[in-house]
């Protein structure tokens, strides 16, 4: 009998940490996909924002809404899959997935505000947000976002003569 029960006992055990390995995974597997892809940020100064929307479904369409200097833009197109993929290998680089969850608003009167919100083809979904304060690694992933999207819609060129 004892030999059962221990039996029993060494089997929920293994079942347990197959669970909680499994989770682990999960959670840090990182971005495979893209459904929805947001970001927006927000001069301090009040004279520039931006917002970079990507939406995926049979394929994926990007749009820009920005602001600089008294110019405004409104786009949309097809980003290639290239581009998407190219996207999502610097997500996972710089580990946007850890993002999820951050919250860097600071007391203070001037300053530049950041949101980004990403969601894959299964629904999870990364959401971070700041005010002065960024997580590890925004500078490298602003630029790639920036890089992208100017590929796309030259806009550097037409809003920062």
């Amino acid at each position: 009998m004892k030999k059962i029960a221990l039996s029993i006992i060494s089997l929920l055990f293994i079942v347990l940490i197959i669970i909680v390995l499994s989770m682990l995974i999960k959670v840090n597997k990182g971005i495979d996909n893209i459904k929805s892809f947001e970001y927006y940020y927000h001069s301090g100064m009040g004279s520039s924002y931006g917002n970079y929307k990507i939406k995926c479904k049979n394929k994926c369409i990007a749009s820009i809404d920005m602001f600089h200097n008294g110019i405004s833009m409104e786009e949309s197109k097809e980003i290639s899959s290239k581009q998407m993929n190219e996207l999502i290998t610097v997500l996972n680089k710089y580990k946007v997935n850890s993002w999820n969850g951050f919250n860097g608003n600071v007391d203070a009167f001037d300053g530049d505000t950041f949101k980004i919100t990403i969601i894959d083809q299964d629904n999870n979904k990364i959401t971070a947000k700041g005010y002065i304060k960024k997580p590890k690694n925004y500078n490298e992933v602003e630029k790639v976002i920036e890089n992208t999207f100017d590929e796309l819609f030259n806009y550097k060129e037409k809003l920062y003569k």
